[in-house]
C-alpha cells in the first residue's frame, strides 16, 4: 500500500514538474512575441518616416522577422534537445509526456536556458534597432522639389512625440526584461544550461548583424551622421 502510494506520489509530482515546465517554455514564447509587438510598431514607424515609403519600411521590418525565426527555432531546438537526452526511469520507450502516464518518473536532460538566451538575445536585437533614434531628425524631410507645409512640420512634431513615448516604452520593457534575467540568473537553470543559452544567443545575434545584414538583404538598421533625413 505505502508503495502504491509513493508511486502516485511521484507520478503526480513528475506531471506537475512536466507541466510547470511546458508553461514556463509557453511563457517564454509569449513574453518574447509580446515584446515584438511594440518592437515592429516602433521600428515600422520610424522607417517610413526615413524613407517615405511602405515598401522600404517593411523591408527594414525584414530583420525582426528573421529575429523570430531564430528565437522561435532555438527555444524549440533546446525542447527537443531536453526531450532526447532525458530519459523515462520506471518505464521503457515512454516520451517526457507519456512518462508520468505510464507510471515512469522522468529524469530531465540537457536543458539549455531558454530564459536566458530569449531575454539576452532580445537585448541584443534592441540595442542594434536602437540605434535609428540616434540624431533623429527635428523637421520633416525636405527636398528641392518639396518644401514642408506648416501642417506637415505640425504633423511630424505629433509623430516625434509619439516615437519618443514609444521608445521609453520599449526602455521600460527592456528593464523588466533585465530584471527577469537576473531573477534567471539568481534561481533558475544550472551554470552551464544558462552560459549555453546566452553563447547561443550571442551567436545569432553577432552572424546576423556583423555577417549577414552588413552583405545582404534586409541589410543593417538606419544609421544618421546628422540631425537629418
Amino acid at each position: 500500500m505505502i508503495k502504491i502510494a509513493k508511486k502516485s506520489l511521484s507520478s503526480i509530482l513528475s506531471t506537475i514538474l512536466r507541466r510547470k515546465k511546458m508553461f514556463s517554455t509557453s511563457w517564454e514564447l509569449n513574453l518574447a512575441g509580446f515584446g515584438h509587438v511594440p518592437r515592429s510598431l516602433l521600428f515600422l514607424t520610424t522607417s517610413f518616416s526615413h524613407h517615405g515609403s511602405y515598401l522600404k519600411a517593411a523591408r527594414e521590418s525584414t530583420r525582426l522577422v528573421i529575429a523570430t525565426f531564430f528565437w522561435n527555432f532555438c527555444t524549440h531546438a533546446f525542447m527537443r534537445i531536453d526531450h532526447h537526452t532525458g530519459m523515462c526511469l520506471g518505464a521503457t520507450n515512454a516520451t517526457s509526456y507519456s512518462c508520468a502516464d505510464e507510471g515512469g518518473s522522468w529524469i530531465p536532460g540537457f536543458d539549455i536556458s531558454g530564459h536566458t538566451f530569449l531575454l539576452i538575445y532580445s537585448s541584443l536585437i534592441i540595442s542594434e534597432e536602437a540605434k535609428v533614434f540616434y540624431n533623429w531628425p527635428a523637421a520633416p524631410r525636405a527636398t528641392t522639389k518639396h518644401i514642408p507645409s506648416v501642417t506637415e512640420y505640425e504633423n511630424f512634431k505629433k509623430l516625434s512625440k509619439w516615437i519618443q513615448y514609444w521608445f521609453v516604452g520599449l526602455f521600460l520593457l527592456q528593464l523588466f526584461w533585465d530584471f527577469q534575467l537576473m531573477v534567471t540568473v539568481l534561481y533558475y537553470h544550472t551554470l552551464l544550461s544558462k552560459f549555453m543559452g546566452a553563447v547561443i544567443a550571442v551567436m545569432c545575434w553577432y552572424s546576423t548583424y556583423y555577417l549577414w545584414f552588413p552583405l545582404a538583404f534586409p541589410f543593417k538598421p538606419i544609421r544618421r551622421h546628422i540631425k537629418s533625413f
